[in-house]
């Protein structure tokens, strides 16, 4: 396997409050992130915390501001729209990456041509990437969990129709080929469905690296919403929804 020297990446965050998940987050990408040179693309929906303040102190970092939550689809297209690095990354801010994390997940896609997108597994996902037996939330039992992960399923890859948007790292020549993301879904999800559906049209396969762990608080952004307007429970249905009568799939 003929490996790429001078990785480029730009990391892609969308932050809405939740501060202590965010440094938390940015705590682990800057200790695990090695042999890649990354740039963190935030992008802030109107956080009402301390969020901005933090992110303004990050290095490597760009920040787009905006002055009310915006929805995850909108935001993510800001973001994708300030990519210049070969590879992009879609990260939640309630995610802890774990040693050489985005490395072996880069490895990956030079050394399969025809893939262009991949995710990892993760404790907070849905049932063909999560993975059971992590039974804290500590930094130091994540990061040795994900070290027993890469030694128990190392050079573990699969393919699958879809990828969780908690976590995808894709080429960033996908963009331009494929576009923005769909905002008819910027509100509860089913956006990652969309955009894996369309790469899966223009000839492209997505896989899962079952030997990288991301953890993954899932749900996070989203636990204190009272407002039917944010609040899960009521949005996901109509996304799924949205999938089906665009894609034409019958339920």
């Amino acid at each position: 396997m003929t490996l790429e020297k001078n990785i480029e990446a730009d990391i892609i965050i969308i932050t809405w409050n939740g501060l202590e998940y965010t440094k938390r987050c940015v705590q682990s990408i800057e200790k695990y992130t090695k042999n890649v040179d990354y740039r963190i693309i935030f992008v802030d929906n109107g956080s009402s915390d301390e969020t901005l303040e933090y992110l303004k102190q990050i290095p490597n970092s760009i920040l787009i501001s905006n002055d009310e939550n915006r929805g995850f689809a909108k935001a993510m297209n800001q973001g994708l729209k300030k990519v210049s690095a070969k590879f992009t990354v879609w990260l939640n801010n309630d995610t802890i990456v774990t040693s050489n994390w985005l490395r072996k997940l880069i490895d990956y896609l030079s050394e399969y041509d025809q893939a262009g997108a991949i995710g990892p597994v993760s404790n907070g996902t849905g049932i063909i990437q999560k993975v059971e037996g992590l039974e804290s939330d500590d930094d130091d039992k994540i990061e040795k969990f994900g070290h027993k992960i890469n030694n128990e399923f190392k050079n573990s890859i699969v393919e699958y129709h879809r990828i969780a948007g908690f976590c995808i790292v894709m080429r960033s020549e996908i963009i331009e080929k494929i576009g923005m993301l769909d905002e008819d879904f910027n509100h509860g999800g089913y956006d990652d469905d969309d955009y894996c559906k369309r790469m899966r049209e223009k000839g492209y396969k997505i896989l899962i690296a079952e030997d990288v762990f991301v953890f993954h608080k899932s749900g996070a952004s989203f636990s204190s919403a009272k407002n039917p307007d944010f609040d899960l429970r009521f949005l996901m249905p109509l996304g799924r929804r949205r999938l089906l009568r665009k894609w034409q799939i019958n339920d």
